[in-house]
């Protein structure tokens, strides 16, 4: 989680240069355009209450859709915020341009 989360922020920091090293790797999109993917992408790892909100609105209907799950359920008691908050109490500067979560809507 530290190394993505670095990664992350590397990508935040350099959109430009991202977007090149991109091209590299996925054909037919050109840098201009992997630029402007890239600045709609949350290139953030941390979670909050909004994440298991997100999961049962649109994730877990999707996967029903596919058959892979039952039914929509509350996903809160499955997500594991321990290797997040090992990779921020271990790395905060990869987590230093990031606006704080509200305090309303962190996860504890």
């Amino acid at each position: 989680m530290a190394a993505f989360a670095e990664a992350q922020q590397w990508v935040r920091q350099n959109p430009d240069k991202a977007a090149e090293i991109n091209t590299r790797w996925i054909s037919g999109v050109d840098a201009e355009t992997m630029a402007l993917a890239l600045k709609n992408i949350p290139l953030d790892s941390r979670i909050s209450a909004h994440t298991a909100a997100m999961y049962q609105e649109k994730t877990l209907p999707f996967l029903v859709g596919l058959g892979r799950v039952e039914k929509v359920f509350d996903p809160s008691d499955s997500i594991d915020t321990s290797f997040l908050k090992a990779a921020q109490e271990s790395n905060p500067k990869a987590f230093s341009d990031l606006e704080p979560i509200p305090e309303d809507i962190q996860v504890k």
